[in-house]
């Protein structure tokens, strides 16, 4: 019985670490809403950037409505790039 509670504790710890994991590394659980990924989508299809405008779009934990260059309403929504 000890094997298999010894077991499940590994078993849970494995997953704790996997989904930390996750949220450092894969953005799983960044606070960006629709509105803030379809703004990055945007950024990837830019080719040139030239004096960075777009390089504080998207850093972990700035709402969409910080970045440089957008402007949002007062509800959140994007009203103007």
């Amino acid at each position: 019985m000890k094997r298999i509670e010894r077991w499940r504790r590994r078993f849970d710890l494995s997953i704790l670490l996997l989904i930390a994991f996750s949220c450092q590394k894969l953005s799983v659980c960044d606070s960006l809403d629709s509105e803030g990924w379809a703004l990055l989508r945007f950024r990837d299809g830019v080719k040139v950037d030239p004096y960075g405008a777009l390089s504080n779009w998207g850093k972990r934990g700035a709402d969409h409505c910080v970045w440089f260059g957008v402007e949002c309403s007062d509800d959140g929504m994007t009203v103007s790039l």
